[in-house]
């Protein structure tokens, strides 16, 4: 899985240099006087392009190397077709590139180093926190207001399985996230503390896997499972409410899964 991410932020990286360098050259260009006023829209277009394609390629490796060789490539085409030509801007164009790829590479090595032990107690101390409390019981007032047959749920139950629904999108995230010789001699760590035991009811267990076999994405297959759960199984629920309930929870575990694979991208886990 790790060697498909990364060929495919390898493209991804490739495609976002060719769009900087295309960006640099208008721009440079424009300002050296050779392209009319006209080059602004494109300016900002390809520039938006880039950015989202760097993102994205920076998002789905852990590895420097595939976000910063397309950058050197492009850097040294340029390079050629500066010497070769006669654009003396050209020369500014690779020197755009080889600074994105200079500050990606020493961007990696400012990590922060943590061991996996204090990384995972901070973030299962905020899940089991009774801020978290209080925020979710919040967040389950409003949405009594806002969908009745919600008044219906069991709120204690709602918040256990909310922690259980979370934990267990902390724990794909760190499956997929950590390098392997951490995973390897990591992979219980949160099945192991006591928190995670007491509400873990192994609903959600194998979801990657369920959510394929049920051809859905992986997110909207945990919202699935989880209405399931905070629903009482005598009560009715119409469509429109189980749609609207599928999609805020769909988009919360998205973004829940997010932050968790953002924050252990900070760090730099060591022994």
């Amino acid at each position: 899985m790790n060697h498909v991410k990364n060929i495919a932020a390898l493209l991804l990286a490739a495609a976002s240099a060719y769009c900087l360098s295309f960006a640099a050259d208008l721009l440079l260009g424009r300002l050296f006087g050779l392209f009319p006023d006209t080059v602004w829209l494109p300016i900002g277009t390809w520039s938006g392009i880039f950015a989202i394609l760097f993102y994205a390629a920076a998002s789905l490796s852990r590895k420097r190397w595939p976000t910063v060789i397309p950058f050197v490539l492009f850097g040294g085409l340029a390079l050629f077709g500066a010497i070769v030509g006669s654009h003396p801007h050209s020369y500014l164009v690779v020197a755009v590139l080889f600074v994105v790829a200079v500050l990606r590479w020493r961007a990696h090595k400012t990590r922060i180093k943590i061991t996996p032990d204090d990384f995972v107690k901070a973030q299962l101390a905020e899940i089991f926190s009774s801020k978290f409390i209080d925020a979710e019981t919040k967040g389950f007032a409003s949405l009594s207001q806002e969908i009745p047959i919600f008044q219906r749920v069991n709120l204690d139950k709602y918040l256990r399985e909310r922690q259980n629904a979370i934990c267990n999108l902390f724990q794909i995230a760190w499956d997929r996230n950590t390098p392997h010789a951490i995973f390897i001699e990591h992979y219980s760590i949160m099945s192991d503390d006591p928190r995670v035991k007491a509400i873990n009811t192994e609903v959600y267990d194998r979801a990657l896997s369920r959510a394929q076999e049920a051809g859905m994405d992986t997110f909207g297959f945990i919202s699935r499972v989880f209405i399931g759960q905070i629903i009482p199984q005598d009560i009715a629920i119409s469509e429109a409410d189980y749609s609207k309930l599928y999609e805020i929870y769909g988009t919360d575990f998205t973004s829940l899964y997010i932050s968790f694979e953002a924050s252990i991208r900070q760090y730099r886990f060591v022994k």
